[in-house]
């Protein structure tokens, strides 16, 4: 499991750097809830959105999987 904080000050211990490499091969618009107590996935995100609104914690912590991997690569 990945657990590095990111730029943002947060963590994404509950993000594996696979899941998020595997999603952005399949180029399916998919995001990622950064949420430690969540941590949703998403259909429809565009790979550079950033605090856009959860569906499920509703938090303004999905990210795009670009952006996920930004954080984690610079974290």
């Amino acid at each position: 499991m990945f657990i590095r904080p990111n730029t943002y000050g947060k963590t994404m211990n509950h993000l594996d750097y696979e899941q998020v490499i595997n999603a952005a091969a399949r180029d399916m618009n998919e995001g990622f809830c950064i949420n430690e107590t969540c941590g949703a996935n998403s259909l429809g995100v565009e790979p550079d959105a950033k605090e856009h609104r959860c569906h499920v914690c509703q938090e303004f912590t999905l990210y795009g999987v670009q952006q996920v991997l930004i954080m984690m690569e610079n974290g």
